[in-house]
């Protein structure tokens, strides 16, 4: 077979046939030089340079490899025995095609090269083979061909380094492929993220804003606000437990328990000032949120909102005198209230409440919670936050009366919890929902007062009620799907005095914590992984626990490995907020890289995981 027909036959197996072909003839050809070595000193020196041409093919080979085969010990094992079954993988070629790209014909050819010279090395090497009994005449062949041993040692260096610079260069390529932000194929992350972002913060500052509370046995209240939201256009629907704090009374007397007051608000926002709600838009917005909550009921057919929106369009407004218009006002509430149904009377009268302008806030919601139950979600009223060029407007539901989540209402009046003390109990599946429902919640409500900077997982919670579910797992399903966010507000908020080295700034200088929130979140999944706190998987302590799982990353314990190495990639990235977009997670570039680096990846982990158990 001619040169030309031994390269196209290359090219045909492709690349991977050809690296195992040359691996073994450096092996074989290396013994057979030290069996010629005791012959002459000329051996010696094409031995060594021999062994160095071998080494640098393995280290080309390993370069190759890195790029195909994620596990690093498999790519050396697989560099020591040509034998390994990563090399019979029938993917492998196609990774390599895809890493070498345009280059990969020419890889083809280079290697071929060194194939055609290790043949011609272990045909010379053969013939000297045939005698094993050491003589001068053999020694003097050696010496006499030792020209043609360092031309093809020379050779094989030649396109060895050639095989090494094209290596190099596509590592660095691929290297620099994975650093530029416009290379980076990711999805935008959603709307709803900011949305609900700013509506939590609103509604954080309208309650500190408007509430009061005229109950002298009351010394404080607390905002339990539940990490699942859901946003729509301008629409965002939170829910949110208020829980009143009782004074501590003597110990001869016990305080009788108060369950909390459970709010369905919905935040609605609008280019300007919205008006308050009148009688028929109090009756509208009840509709509203009852087919939001009850999707099932059956409602109004198309044709029929039509032929509604045609009758509002052909409406015609005349101006009257100011007596026949009170006349007429007098009138037209009169037949209003007859129209209106006994039933609905309570929650639209409800919805024309201006929270802010109660006497009592706290007692106006416990009254109105308490009243026989009219319609299926009455409005307890609304709060509006004006800010340029937006306003917000909330409107507050009794939540407790909602069908859809009625069942799950108990156990939000159970006692709450930290999510640390759940991490022992956790299984792997619902290890990756709540590390999943985290990064959700830290794009959701970083920088806002619900969300600390330096947070962790003791400030997130969740309702314990084990009476209600029949196995453990379904126990701890229902405990993250209770996790919430707590603050407290009060009628005057004491200043804050931070710790100016632990400051967002100080934190970026002293110590390279470029995002706070994210790096946190990296200590998060930490803990969720290993199910310990990061204080007790620190060997020695540090000023921070970023800094403690900076250090736990580098040493790896086998408690890391439960989730795998994907999961700890992610946890670095989150610590180190190693995402090429910055460190503002306010702009969109990091959101959606944190999103899909983070958020999706984690998505997918659980369909794996679901795939592989049955579920």
């Amino acid at each position: 077979m001619s040169g030309a027909e031994l390269a196209f036959a290359g090219l045909a197996i492709g690349i991977i046939p050809i690296v195992v072909e040359i691996l073994k003839s450096y092996s074989v050809t290396k013994s057979r030089l030290k069996t010629f070595a005791r012959y002459h000193h000329v051996i010696a020196d094409v031995q060594l340079r021999y062994q160095v041409a071998s080494a640098n093919f393995s280290n080309n080979s390993q370069l190759l490899l890195q790029a195909a085969v994620e596990s690093s010990k498999e790519v050396s094992e697989m560099v020591k025995d040509p034998q390994h079954a990563g090399w019979q993988e029938p993917d492998i070629e196609e990774r390599f095609r895809n890493f070498l790209e345009r280059d990969h014909q020419l890889c083809e050819g280079i290697v071929l090269k060194i194939r055609d010279v290790l043949r011609q090395t272990q045909t010379m090497l053969s013939i000297l083979d045939q005698d094993s009994t050491p003589t001068f005449l053999q020694a003097f062949n050696i010496s006499s061909k030792e020209n043609r041993y360092r031309h093809a040692l020379e050779e094989l260096d030649q396109w060895n380094l050639k095989l090494s610079n094209l290596c190099q260069q596509r590592c660095r390529l691929q290297k620099r492929r994975g650093i530029s932000s416009h290379c980076i194929i990711r999805r935008t992350a959603p709307k709803s993220v900011s949305h609900i972002r700013v509506a939590s913060q609103t509604l954080r500052e309208s309650l500190q804003d408007s509430w009061s509370c005229t109950n002298i046995s009351h010394s404080g209240h607390q905002a339990k606000l539940s990490v699942d939201a859901s946003a729509e256009y301008d629409t965002v629907q939170l829910d949110v437990v208020i829980a009143c704090q009782r004074k501590v009374l003597p110990s001869n007397s016990r305080s009788a328990s108060e369950l909390p007051i459970w709010l369905h608000v919905r935040s609605v926002t609008a280019s300007r000032t919205l008006p308050a709600p009148t009688v028929s838009s109090a009756n509208t917005i009840t509709r509203s949120l009852h087919a939001i909550t009850h999707p099932n009921i059956d409602e109004k057919s198309d044709t029929t909102v039509k032929s509604e929106r045609k009758k509002l369009r052909k409406r015609v407004l005349f101006v009257e005198p100011e007596d026949d218009r009170d006349k007429h006002k007098r009138k037209s509430n009169r037949e209003s209230s007859q129209s209106i149904p006994e039933n609905d009377s309570l929650a639209q009268t409800l919805a024309m409440v201006d929270l802010k302008a109660t006497k009592s806030v706290c007692c106006h919601m416990k009254s109105a919670c308490s009243r026989p139950a009219s319609c299926k979600d009455p409005c307890l009223g609304y709060l509006e936050s004006v800010s340029s060029p937006q306003c917000f407007k909330l409107i507050f539901y009794d939540a407790s009366r909602r069908t859809s989540t009625h069942q799950l209402q108990p156990r939000f009046s159970a006692e709450a919890f930290p999510i640390s003390n759940m991490l022992q109990d956790l299984k792997t599946l619902h290890q990756l929902t709540l590390a999943h429902k985290l990064a959700i919640t830290t794009l959701q409500y970083h920088s806002t007062s619900w969300l600390p900077l330096d947070w962790g997982l003791q400030d997130i919670g969740y309702f314990d009620n084990t009476t209600q579910a029949s196995c453990p797992a379904d126990t701890i399903s229902q405990q993250l799907a209770s996790l919430h966010l707590s603050t407290k507000f009060q009628w005057k908020v004491p200043e804050v005095t931070l710790d100016p080295t632990q400051s967002p700034k100080d934190l970026k200088y002293l110590y390279g914590i470029r995002n706070l929130a994210l790096a946190k979140l990296g200590v998060a999944l930490i803990e969720i992984c290993s199910q310990k706190d990061i204080g007790k998987l620190a060997t020695t302590p540090t000023a921070h626990d970023v800094i403690s799982a900076r250090k736990i990353l580098l040493e790896r314990p086998p408690c890391l490995e439960s989730l795998g190495m994907k999961y700890v990639e992610i946890a670095r990235k989150c610590i180190d907020c190693d995402f090429s977009c910055g460190d503002d997670l306010n702009k969109e570039d990091l959101q959606s890289a944190v999103y899909t680096d983070v958020v999706c990846a984690l998505e997918e982990q659980i369909k794996r995981w679901k795939q592989f158990i049955g579920l």
